[in-house]
């Protein structure tokens, strides 16, 4: 699991790994100060996996939080949600 967090700065990712008895889950929790991701492998028919949350789960959370990075726009702590909308907006975002 810790090599899921390898390229943010110290402190700035971090996350938990799990499995299950007889390696039938496997999962892992992180987070970086703009997302929170879970990521859950399984099988439908309740069969053992070849690996642990940090082989098989933690390098499915490192990829997929390597894409968001960058995606929605970085707010300020104590930013209001009103204000942070509309700098979303001046990027030329539309609200749905």
């Amino acid at each position: 699991g810790r090599a899921a967090t390898k390229g943010w700065p110290a402190g700035a990712a971090a996350g938990k790994t799990g499995t299950s008895d007889d390696y039938r889950d496997a999962w892992f929790a992180g987070y970086v100060p703009q997302l929170t991701c879970v990521v859950w492998v399984g099988r439908d028919d309740n069969s053992s996996l070849p690996g642990t949350g940090a082989t098989l789960a933690a390098p499915v959370w490192a990829s997929f939080m390597r894409a968001a990075q960058g995606v929605g726009i970085q707010t300020e702590k104590g930013m209001s949600k009103r204000r942070a909308r509309a700098r979303w907006r001046a990027q030329g975002n539309e609200e749905d």
